[in-house]
């Protein structure tokens, strides 16, 4: 295990001396400007993108979407498997310029434990005035043409924000989306979405700000990328708080399922540091306390999606068509958990899905075609005579034993 330091520096011309916290660490400077003072990394074009729509928002949110994007960086271009020593936690160390130092340095312990928290990581943040020729970052406002915004949502492209866009547009609201892409296909489903939206709505209902933020992969030398991208949220909600500050007083929306944010177990993927935490009610919490210590009055709301998308029947299992995704949620489930002497879970459990859906006052919307019947889930073939065990006993308490095999 390696801990690692990222520096971020602005152009070849910023030479400010960094007092490196631990000496032995693996160190990589990364500059954020090119030629013509234009920063990189999609960061240029977000504050183009931003001038273009006649927002101009505080320096320190522009520090803060900076913070995220070295964030992002760190997450994904650092192995977990090379870099860490029990394969998931790194040790990462992050130095970059902002406008007000004593602001920002008040925010470190807050910040490195919502990052831990959110990527299982260890994470310092050190902060240093900005160089000489850049007091000024935000952009110069020009005359603005689109119509103006009374909120912004994060859109990814899934049926959460979908179906968020939606609610905001249908009670007279004018949202500005605000999205984070890699790669082509993200791009398309929210490509798609944005046109379904245009076509239902008209095209000053609503504006998009899409961007397109990633480090190439050889960045850090000798160092495999990672694909968990776990901090991706810390970089989606600075995207969208640096267009909510733009706005004055507004709020940043976030669109998403309720059950999926608290993280219940559902597979393998759900468990412990392993599962996302997005938007988890704690990670929620501590971000808008980071944003009403750094000011603005804006901040972030969860809307948890209380409205229902009907599929047809015999299509509950299949994609969203525009948006590639769909879920339904378990009627009746039980997980269980077993963790042996090295720390490595093994999850099994059953789970039943309603025979059809039922709006509040029971009457019936759509069969599902399930039937109501009992899924199993045995995620670890594992031979433990203690996982074996704890089949058996469910087995003999009644359950269907066609699910178990003891």
């Amino acid at each position: 295990m390696r801990r690692h330091t990222l520096i971020c520096r602005f152009d070849t011309a910023d030479r400010t001396r960094v007092a490196i916290a631990d000496p032995d660490s693996m160190r990589t400077v990364i500059h954020f400007v090119s030629g013509e003072r234009r920063f990189d990394y999609g960061l240029g074009s977000l504050l183009e993108r931003l001038a273009y729509l006649g927002l101009q928002p505080p320096e320190v949110a522009f520090d803060l979407v900076l913070l995220a994007a070295l964030v992002f960086c760190a997450d994904t271009r650092l192995s977990r498997e090379t870099e860490s020593q029990d394969g998931w936690t790194r040790e990462i160390d992050l130095y970059l310029p902002v406008a007000d130092t004593h602001l920002w340095a008040a925010q470190r312990g807050g910040i490195e434990a919502m990052l831990r928290f959110l990527t299982g990581d260890q994470w310092r943040v050190f902060f240093r005035p900005r160089p000489r020729g850049y007091r000024n970052i935000a952009p110069r406002v020009v005359e603005q043409q689109l119509p103006r915004f009374t909120c912004a949502s994060l859109f990814s492209g899934g049926l959460d924000s979908y179906i968020g866009a939606i609610d905001l547009v249908a009670k007279d609201k004018v949202p500005l989306l605000v999205s984070h892409h890699m790669e082509g296909m993200t791009k398309k489903h929210q490509d798609m979405c944005l046109a379904n939206l245009e076509r239902e709505y008209g095209a000053e209902a609503f504006a998009s700000l899409q961007n397109y933020v990633c480090f190439k992969s050889e960045i850090v030398s000798n160092v495999e990328e990672d694909p968990n991208q776990r901090a991706r949220s810390f970089l989606f909600f600075g995207l969208g708080a640096l267009a909510a500050s733009g706005l004055g007083e507004a709020t940043l929306y976030i669109p998403e399922n309720g059950l999926i944010s608290l993280n219940v177990p559902l597979d393998p993927l759900r468990l412990g540091a392993l599962s996302t935490r997005t938007t988890h009610p704690y990670f929620m919490a501590r971000y808008n306390d980071l944003l009403a210590a750094l000011g603005g009055g804006y901040s972030l709301q969860d809307e948890k999606l209380k409205d229902l998308a009907l599929p047809q029947e015999g299509q509950i299992r299949d994609y969203d068509p525009v948006s590639g995704s769909c879920r339904l949620i378990p009627e009746h489930g039980v997980v269980l958990v077993v963790t042996d002497e090295g720390g490595c879970e093994t999850c099994f459990g059953f789970f039943r899905f309603p025979g059809k859906i039922v709006d509040i006052h029971g009457k019936s919307l759509v069969n599902t075609g399930l039937n109501g019947a009992w899924a199993y889930r045995d995620f670890v073939n594992s031979p433990d005579p203690r996982y074996r065990e704890i089949v058996r006993m469910f087995a003999e308490s009644g359950y269907p034993n066609r699910f178990f095999t003891t």
